[in-house]
């Protein structure tokens, strides 16, 4: 499952490029909104789910911008480490690889 959660580079607060078109989020309407247009743009396939606009999930794991956790049975049981700045999606796929495997 993913979280959408609040956009880090909005176009009216603090833009980084041409290649944002989002601004940010006043409702959770917005937000789910620009959540749906992402799946619809993309080949996602993976379930999405929508941090509050309290940011919430945001908070408790630090996980804006971009971060990458597993969880099982209710716990936490993986966490990407930052590489030059950069959450690699690899370590995802090598964790999950793995506890399958096991």
């Amino acid at each position: 499952m993913s979280i959408y959660l609040m956009e880090a580079h909005t176009q009216d607060v603090w833009p980084l490029g041409q290649h944002v078109c989002v601004n940010a989020h006043k409702t959770l309407d917005d937000r789910i909104g620009t959540a749906k247009r992402f799946l619809e743009a993309t080949s996602f396939k993976v379930p999405m789910v929508v941090d509050g606009m309290d940011n919430e999930f945001l908070y408790a794991y630090l996980a804006h911008p971009e971060r990458f956790y597993a969880f099982s049975d209710g716990k936490l049981r993986f966490k990407a480490q930052p590489v030059n700045a950069y959450y690699p999606l690899s370590q995802l796929r090598e964790w999950i690889l793995e506890y399958f495997q096991s």
